[in-house]
């Protein structure tokens, strides 16, 4: 049995009502409920992007906070003396 394609202008929701169940009987049937499935990934989608807008601010702060003085000599002579006692 082939499924017509959506139109369009069709209903976003009346999509996700006839999508979202087979999902969801494939997986198991980890959520009671179509709204608890689309809760959960809009939970993700939120944590996805607070981790972006903290990435952004990161970068941003190590771009203004300048050059380091860096040499690959002396990061190797620091990891070899590392494990040392002094």
């Amino acid at each position: 049995m082939s499924r017509a394609k959506p139109n369009i202008g069709e209903d976003s929701s009346s999509l996700v009502n006839t999508s979202i169940p087979l999902l969801l009987s494939i997986k198991g049937g980890r959520y009671a409920s179509v709204n608890e499935a689309v809760r959960a990934g809009l939970r993700l989608l939120e944590e996805r992007k607070i981790k972006i807008v903290a990435l952004r601010h990161a970068l941003k702060d190590g771009e203004e906070s300048g050059t380091a003085e860096y040499s690959l000599s002396g990061l190797m002579k620091e990891l070899d003396n590392e494990g040392s006692v002094a």
